[in-house]
């Protein structure tokens, strides 16, 4: 759990991104063109960008810098301020990426414009979250990113038929934004704490195991109402135990990505999912509620509902905003969303809401929904101040 509450890694990728944005525009290789050297750049831009956006959803306020070779002690900036920082940074370079590339080897795994927009939709929906009083503008700026990302993307990505599940999560896919890649034949491994390893079950091994965690059943009962048609039941659950609430629950949604040549079948031979289409797109209808556009909230919803052959959200209003937060639940399940959702949306301080970890609005405020913070950024830092909910 220590590791949890270091930052040193992200400060690592942030600081090998600085230095090629510094450096990129010195190399001499004349086979390097200008327009490499931009797209370069912007993915450096876009990976420094997506560190502090990940850091700041876990830790609120951290240090922020973009110059090379930074050396000298720093503070804490205020999260809001940071995220408009990184919007400004990101949107001055977007268009230098491209859509996606020929070599489905870099497809999703390497930064293209429909990663970073992607991020910038999550940055203007967290400012959303914690710049009271400017809302609308960023929703306003999130619904413009959304028909960007969904009008102009020229056929570089889509939903894939749920009957293609296995490709969507292998990864590389057209439904894939952003991810990172973990490959068994090189030996790679997320590691045991790996979500898909925590919801497997191995239905091929001759004495089957079981998941270390279940979802609740009532969770279950909400987000996939018992008896109504979607196709991600059929597809990603084992539906005679998906409401059962303990270690019976069966997870197939990810099952299909197992390495066939690992020793005890838990190994998985998959993407780790970071910004999918659909997220992108549930995002965009969240963003449109919010600013009153009902009618083109449910048309973007709906886009997803279809996919699953499931029946058209018809709602408005209040009502309509936690249909849209529900589905989110649902298509984006065990993708590493939903605590974020509940934090951003404030459903954390909300009495009303009746699942997972609830706080006061006095604990919200004093940092409760972030992770502490090491001692050991205070080593290079001495000035630096910590989490003080976790003091």
């Amino acid at each position: 759990m220590i590791r949890f509450s270091q930052w040193d890694n992200f400060y690592k990728v942030i600081a090998a991104a600085n230095i090629a944005v510094d450096r990129v525009d010195g190399v001499s290789d004349p086979s390097l063109t200008a327009e490499e050297k931009k797209q370069y750049k912007a993915e450096a831009i876009f990976i420094r960008n997506m560190a502090y956006f990940l850091m700041v959803r876990q830790w609120g306020d951290v240090a922020y810098y973009t110059d090379a070779y930074h050396s000298a002690p720093l503070k804490r900036m205020a999260m809001v301020e940071v995220l408009k920082k990184c919007r400004e940074d990101l949107m001055a370079v977007k268009d230098d990426l491209p859509w996606t590339y020929k070599d489905p080897v870099f497809v999703a795994v390497r930064g293209m414009r429909g990663s970073a927009l992607a991020l910038l939709m999550h940055i203007n929906m967290w400012l959303a979250g914690f710049d009271t009083g400017n809302e609308k503008a960023y929703y306003e700026a999130v619904d413009v990113l959304g028909d960007e990302l969904y009008n102009e993307n020229g056929g570089a990505y889509a939903l894939l038929p749920l009957e293609r599940n296995g490709e969507i999560f292998k990864g590389r896919s057209k439904e894939g934004l952003f991810e990172v890649p973990q490959n068994a034949n090189y030996g790679e491994s997320f590691g045991w704490s790996y979500y898909y390893d925590l919801v497997y079950y191995n239905r091929l091994a001759p004495d089957p195991t079981h998941p270390y965690i279940s979802y609740d059943t009532k969770f279950m009962e909400t987000i996939y109402p018992v008896g109504q048609a979607d196709k991600r039941t059929d597809y990603w659950f084992d539906v005679s135990t998906m409401y059962a609430g303990n270690r019976s629950f069966k997870m197939l949604k990810f099952f299909v990505n197992r390495d066939p040549n690992s020793v005890d079948g838990t190994s998985f031979d998959a993407s780790q999912i970071i910004f999918r289409y659909t997220d992108a797109i549930l995002l965009h209808a969240e963003a449109l509620a919010n600013i009153g556009n009902d009618t083109k909230a449910k048309e973007k919803l709906n886009i997803v509902r279809t996919r699953a052959a499931a029946a058209p959200i018809t709602s408005t209003g209040s009502e309509l905003k936690t249909d849209i937060f529900y589905e989110r639940c649902r298509e984006l399940l065990g993708e590493g969303h939903y605590w974020f959702d509940v934090v951003r949306t404030k459903r954390i301080i909300d009495p009303s809401y009746k699942f997972g970890y609830h706080c006061t609005v006095e604990q919200f405020k004093a940092g409760a929904w972030t992770w502490p913070i090491h001692s050991s950024a205070l080593i290079n830092n001495p000035g630096m101040t910590l989490n003080l909910y976790w003091q």
